[in-house]
């Protein structure tokens, strides 16, 4: 992720830390994956690699035809972790720009805030890859 977070970089930027949001799957064979892959991150660049973790919750929801309930995991505290990390870095003054990488548009919101509230930061949104967010 590092390598890919570089690559987005203009002249005389530097890629101080990819913050990777996520949570672990509820599913054994895909939290074995996204472990891997993590720890793949973290043993390749130790000090540019953070992992912030929500979580998942099982929630059963109606199927509005035939009634079945179906298990469903849903995503809590990411979007929020994500919000508040970027707020609290531009205030902190921890960072000049804020690339935030997700295929979630409900992150619009705090990086126009951002833009509004701290104009001295340059915040991008490149709306592709879940989870990620440069500082």
């Amino acid at each position: 992720m590092v390598k890919l977070c570089s690559s987005f970089l203009g002249e005389g930027q530097a890629l101080e830390k990819v913050i990777y949001f996520t949570a672990s799957p509820l599913d054994p064979a895909s939290n074995s994956r996204q472990s891997a892959f993590l720890n793949a991150n973290k043993l390749l660049n130790p000090d540019k690699f953070e992992v912030v973790r929500g979580k998942y919750i099982s929630k059963d929801i109606i199927c509005p035809f035939c009634h079945t309930t179906i298990p469903r995991a849903e995503e809590k505290r990411t979007d929020v972790n994500i919000s508040i990390r970027m707020i609290a870095d531009c205030m902190l003054d921890n960072t000049d720009t804020i690339a935030l990488v997700s295929a979630d548009s409900d992150l619009v919101p705090p990086l126009e805030f951002i833009q509004n509230i701290f104009h001295k930061k340059e915040s991008k949104s490149i709306f592709h890859l879940q989870g990620a967010v440069l500082t």
